[in-house]
């Protein structure tokens, strides 16, 4: 089950195609009454024990404190393309008022999951810096530059 604000058209038509092109099959979208979300659902065991034995672990991702799998913390093109989803899910790319510098920040409060969005920058030369609790920020304008032009984040300015 992948859970998306409802106004996510984009990510949820991604999400979709790529469920259909990774595991030939068709899921099914559920809105949940009352909430502002949605729900894409691909029901097989199959395709769940081949998930976990790839290191994916199931559940809630803060009460179970998940980390990147170690396969993809080996593969430059792996963390690119996991920086893309972590971003696109859980982070935020913004312009501030006072000076309009774009900032790209990246929350969460799962610890390993910050330290390993934190590495994989490393990893790619972008430099990151604390941006409160429980956020990792790119707040230079030239790694802000180098992140989007390496990661290609859906909300690129």
């Amino acid at each position: 089950v992948i859970t998306l604000h409802e106004e996510e058209d984009l990510l949820r038509e991604r999400s979709i195609e790529m469920i259909k092109e990774i595991f030939n099959r068709e899921p099914t979208l559920t809105s949940l009454k009352g909430q502002a979300t949605i729900q894409i659902i691909l029901h097989s065991k199959e395709i769940m024990e081949t998930l976990i034995e790839e290191g994916l672990q199931p559940g809630d991702k803060v009460e179970n404190q998940i980390s990147v799998p170690s396969w993809i913390l080996k593969d430059e093109e792996l963390e690119k393309k996991c920086l893309k989803g972590l971003i696109d899910t859980d982070g935020c790319i913004y312009k501030q008022k006072i000076d309009d510098r774009t900032i790209i920040q990246f929350k969460n409060h799962s610890e390993n999951l910050l330290r390993d969005f934190e590495k994989m920058c490393s990893d790619i030369n972008i430099e990151t810096s604390d941006g409160g609790e429980h956020i990792t920020q790119i707040a230079s304008q030239s790694e802000v530059k180098k992140f989007t032009k390496k990661v290609k984040p859906i909300e690129s300015p």
